[in-house]
């Protein structure tokens, strides 16, 4: 009987990989008492189905590797942290696509009348995040040493002290913005993170704000945290980057704004975007953009595909329908990157 768990949440996997390749399998099983999360995924394998009509793409098959990341046991309950790495390959017209997706979630189980059941799914990394729900402009209490603005507190604290990392070595100023160099450090970074820079709960915009330099952005220093757009590391047990470099509203505003260096006009359609652009997301439709992503690729029927962290995702769709964070009020900001700077 102790070991019943381990079969509930082997199950729980095998129709979370259904979900990509059928469209119709959610991901929860009879065990499952989380009616939140049950409702939560049907409503995202309709929006699943109802995308994959639109675009003409048939499932081929689905590759997901499960993995107990962490799990704490007690006699009658079981917090399992569930890792996913899905490899999803569809046909579009006459050509196979690839999209990659990893993430984990909190899977608590509860034995009840000799039976595991599973009584709550938490996923550990949100699209949606309350840190980000602030201006563009910190208040002044904030800048003058608080840090409850930030964004999560870092996980990766292996840095390289005053040099510029390796995949971003060798950038002039006067040439133009490498489009093919940023999306290829975007795939190459898109499930591990580059050691040389710091990584944080809330990713998506750090990764996005490399893949621009590893492109040819330069970095423009001001030294304050609320201006510029720059990144130094951690000096001193303190941060050292700009909020535009690590805040999807932030780095939204600062690209709307910028006049030189790293530049970028919003153009009003994800059709007018081209590789190594940017979007960003407003869950809420309250003017404040929580998450931020970089173009990668299209698809045949043209629709943008999408690297980001935080859910690491590769070639995504860049409308986010499939996100638990995205609502009839989301509200979406295309920016395409200056070809020159």
């Amino acid at each position: 009987m102790s070991s019943d768990w381990r079969m509930v949440l082997y199950d729980y996997a095998n129709r979370y990989n259904q979900t990509f390749v059928q469209g119709s399998a959610a991901p929860v099983n009879d065990r499952n008492d989380d009616a939140q999360h049950q409702e939560q995924a049907a409503r995202l394998l309709r929006q699943i189905t109802q995308d994959r009509k639109a675009r003409g793409i048939t499932p081929v098959r689905s590759e997901t590797r499960a993995r107990i990341a962490r799990v704490h046991v007690q006699p009658d309950q079981v917090t399992s942290d569930l890792q996913f790495d899905t490899r999803f390959t569809y046909q579009q017209y006459h050509d196979e696509l690839q999209e990659e997706r990893s993430c984990i979630e909190r899977i608590t189980l509860q034995l009840s009348d000799g039976s595991w059941r599973i009584i709550r799914v938490e996923p550990l990394a949100h699209e949606h995040h309350p840190d980000d729900d602030f201006p563009f402009v910190p208040p002044a209490t904030e800048l003058s040493g608080q840090t409850s603005v930030l964004p999560r507190p870092l996980l990766n604290t292996h840095l390289l002290y005053g040099t510029i990392p390796g995949d971003v070595q060798g950038i002039s100023r006067k040439t133009p913005y490498n489009r093919q160099r940023a999306k290829d450090y975007a795939d190459k970074y898109w499930n591990s993170p580059n050691p040389s820079f710091q990584h944080f709960d809330v990713d998506c915009t750090n990764y996005v704000s490399q893949c621009l330099l590893a492109g040819g952005a330069p970095m423009n220093y001001t030294g304050r945290r609320d201006s510029g757009w720059w990144y130094q590391g951690r000096k001193s047990n303190r941060e050292w980057w700009s909020y535009s470099w690590s805040v999807a509203n932030a780095l939204q505003h600062y690209l709307a704004t910028s006049r030189s260096g790293l530049r970028a006009a919003v153009v009003q359609s994800p059709y007018e975007l081209d590789l190594g652009d940017v979007i960003f997301y407003d869950w809420d439709g309250n003017g404040v953009y929580q998450h931020s992503t970089i173009v990668t690729g299209f698809d045949l029927a043209g629709e943008p595909l999408v690297n980001a962290h935080t859910v690491n995702s590769r070639a995504r769709l860049w409308s986010y329908r499939d996100s638990p964070a995205w609502s009839e009020r989301t509200r979406y900001r295309f920016f395409h990157i200056a070809d020159y700077f």
